[in-house]
């Protein structure tokens, strides 16, 4: 007994090393989504009027746990709205729970193989593995992983009664065992993969000396029962919204059309198992927590090579069904992917933790003696290490989230909650976690407030986007809509001399659309007579110099929108020739601190220009004259010929998704012919239209060392115009 109450002390002391970063943590911008809208949601298809796709549907228990933790757990600081801790420590108790539950259930799987003292200790290993998982740190991390955690703790307890239900011939407990997996179901769908496993335990523990005949008999009518228990909030949401509301980690699996999906998801089944077996982040635990990990998996099946040696077939069916069970696991959530890069994906793999702690907890007590004790507390001693690096992270995207907020507030206190707010280069994703993810837009959410819950205006708009993805907004008409609404732009940090950031971001008015007046050319001085320029309508300068000037050295340009000619940012150019009169160009469009400086007074051109024969302001680049691109398979194919001003550059697809603000950059391929191709151009407009609704605008720039120089542009507005048979 003081063994016990010795081994439960020290579990208690390593649960808290584990999970301490998390419970010091704040929420991220996700758990406050996860905290607010706990209900049935449409996907964002469906909200911009579009026929929806798929529903993203919470399942009544998951809604209701979230919807108490959200009225428990309220806090009356502004920069937190909610206690962390509480809400945190609900998820590890839950994770508690369900590693017990997992350790029942284990033991009654393996009484009627193993004995009992083998059991016990089996038991004892995978409550305590599960409980200090590496990967059950997202799990308890996230507040929207509450599903995850709940169908978990059900459905292991389900196993556990059916198990003793069966081999102690006690309906009662049978029974209870299926309403378990019922309210499971009402937690989140992937309880769906419970009635296989209880079918497989029926037929291998529940009465294994029965004739074969008879065990399949029983394991069928278990899958059959089982499977309508899990099924039932599948089916009522099915006959509420339609097959639009199918769990999306079951769509991915019944989506795979191609070899090329298939492969897809086989390269990311394998990642997942690899993310099993070497559960360690390696941007915190850098190389030695990975190589702890694989230390500590090869500890665990040491054992198993002694054990084997006396029972080879018994051991060679465990670790064939255990392997059996973590591939059927991750397919389960094909539709996402995580990697030890993004952590905080991790927590979709909670159920193939739990059935890699039963393999790990009947592997590391193959042995007897002492080993059954050490063995064990070697790796999960290990595992409490592991937990506690992969849990480092989350401080600090928490902080960036609060910080992130804290601004916003101080913004939306100045400019008014009906305010527009655009966040050029949001807090980038830390060792993994993400502070933002696509809950950018709930930080100043009315909900956040208990004085806001009740007020008139809803919530505070809220984008985040690359600064590049916001100089693309720059050259479409939707900017002169963020014009109108007074939208304010918080600009990225200031960086200081050691490259952190030395001040927080700067808040800056889109001022509405006043037309340049004045003079927009000159001749003469390379610095140019007083100019009123709106540097959100020209994007470009193009100079013609005076003969002999010298085009050794990049042509440079400085500008000023003040009175008293300060200078306020400074871009380089590039020679497009090398005439008697060159000719330079400048992308203004590409600077921030043009787009944003304000009314342009004065510019300079410097360097070894000191006149011009003629200098201009221009709104857009150089026209390429290219066609509108043709979709060929995944791919994107544009025509010739490019009128290019100059040889020596490359060509660059630029794709700025209009709904959700993501910018990406794709480099063009020369085929034979001249034509361009542009690799994966059509799939990935395509994924925009499937997951955003478009439109999606394109340029086709040529660029000179990483200049632009000319551009062509459009975009597309269906789905049709990018669908690729891929």
């Amino acid at each position: 007994m003081a063994l016990r109450a010795l081994l439960l002390f020290a579990f208690l002391l390593l649960g808290a090393f584990a999970f301490s970063p998390l419970l010091r943590a704040g929420l991220l911008a996700e758990d406050y989504a996860a905290l607010l809208d706990a209900r049935a949601q449409p996907s964002v298809a469906a909200q911009s009027g579009r026929a929806p796709e798929f529903i993203d549907v919470d399942p009544p228990l998951t809604r209701l746990s979230l919807e108490l933790s959200r009225s428990l757990h309220r806090s009356d600081a502004a920069e937190e709205p909610f206690h962390a801790f509480a809400v945190r420590a609900e998820n590890l108790i839950l994770l508690l729970l369900g590693g017990v539950g997992l350790g029942f259930y284990l033991r009654r799987l393996l009484l009627p193989w193993t004995g009992s003292e083998h059991a016990a200790s089996a038991a004892m290993a995978c409550a305590a593995i599960q409980s200090l998982h590496p990967l059950a740190v997202p799990a308890v991390a996230e507040v929207g992983a509450r599903g995850e955690l709940l169908a978990t703790a059900l459905g292991a307890w389900s196993a556990a009664l059916f198990l003793k239900g069966r081999q102690d011939r006690q309906f009662s407990l049978t029974a209870t065992s299926a309403l378990l997996c019922a309210l499971a179901a009402f937690a989140h769908p992937l309880v769906l993969g419970l009635p296989i496993l209880l079918s497989v335990s029926e037929l291998v523990s529940s009465h294994r000396y029965r004739p074969l005949r008879v065990r399949l008999r029983t394991a069928f009518t278990t899958l059959a029962v089982f499977l309508a228990a899990a099924s039932l909030d599948l089916f009522l949401s099915w006959m509420r919204f339609g097959p639009s509301s199918m769990p999306a980690g079951l769509r991915a699996l019944l989506e795979v059309d191609s070899g090329q999906d298939l492969a897809r998801h086989v390269v990311g089944v394998v990642e997942q198992l690899g993310l099993l077996v070497l559960p360690a982040n390696p941007q915190v635990l850098k190389l030695a927590g990975v190589i702890a990990a694989g230390a500590l998996f090869l500890c665990a099946l040491h054992p198993v090579l002694g054990a084997a040696r006396s029972a080879p077939k018994l051991w060679g069916w465990i670790l064939f069904g255990w392997l059996a069970a973590l591939v059927g696991s991750t397919l389960l959530r094909l539709d996402l992917h995580a990697t030890p890069g993004e952590l905080f994906l991790a927590s979709s793999l909670l159920p193939s933790a739990a059935i890699m702690s039963m393999g790990l907890g009947l592997c590391t007590t193959a042995l007897s003696g002492v080993r059954r004790t050490l063995i064990p507390a070697l790796v999960v001693l290990g595992y409490a290490i592991l937990a506690h690096g992969n849990a480092l992270p989350w401080n600090k995207a928490a902080l960036a989230a609060q910080d992130l907020r804290r601004e916003l507030l101080a913004v939306r206190e100045l400019h008014g909650a009906e305010a527009t707010v655009a966040i050029l280069d949001p807090p980038s994703p830390l060792a993994g976690v993400d502070p933002l993810g696509r809950a950018v837009d709930r930080l100043l959410d009315p909900g956040l407030d208990r004085a806001g819950e009740d007020s008139d205006h809803g919530p505070t708009r809220v984008v985040a986007m690359a600064s590049e993805a916001f100089l693309a907004l720059c050259g479409e008409p939707e900017l002169e809509q963020l014009r109108r609404d007074s939208t304010v732009l918080l600009l990225p940090a200031e960086a200081g001399a050691n490259g952190e950031p030395s001040a927080g971001r700067r808040a800056v008015s889109l001022a509405p659309s006043i037309e340049s007046t004045g003079l927009r050319s000159w001749r003469g001085e390379a610095r140019s007579p007083s100019l009123d320029i709106d540097p959100l309508a020209f994007s470009v300068l193009r100079v013609r110099a005076t003969r002999g000037t010298s085009t050794d050295e990049p042509p440079r340009v400085s500008w000023s929108a003040r009175a008293n000619e300060a200078r306020q940012g400074t871009l380089e150019g590039r020679w497009l020739d090398d005439a008697d009169e060159p000719s330079a160009l400048f992308h203004l469009g590409s600077s921030l601190a043009w787009r944003l400086g304000g009314r342009v007074r004065l510019l300079f051109l410097e360097g070894a220009i000191l006149r011009v024969a003629e200098a201009g302001l221009e709104p857009v680049l150089p026209a390429l004259e290219a066609g509108s691109p043709e979709v060929r398979g995944a791919d994107w194919f544009l025509a010739p010929p490019f009128h290019t001003p100059r040889a020596g550059g490359r060509f660059v697809v630029g794709l700025f998704d209009l709904a959700d603000t993501s910018y990406e950059e794709i480099g063009a391929i020369t085929e034979a012919g001249g034509w361009l191709r542009v690799p994966g151009a059509a799939r990935q407009v395509a994924e925009a239209f499937r997951t955003s609704g478009g439109p999606v605008a394109w340029t086709l720039d040529y660029r000179i060392d990483g200049h632009a120089v000319a551009r062509t542009r459009g975009r597309r507005v269906t789905r049709s115009e990018s669908s690729s048979p891929d």
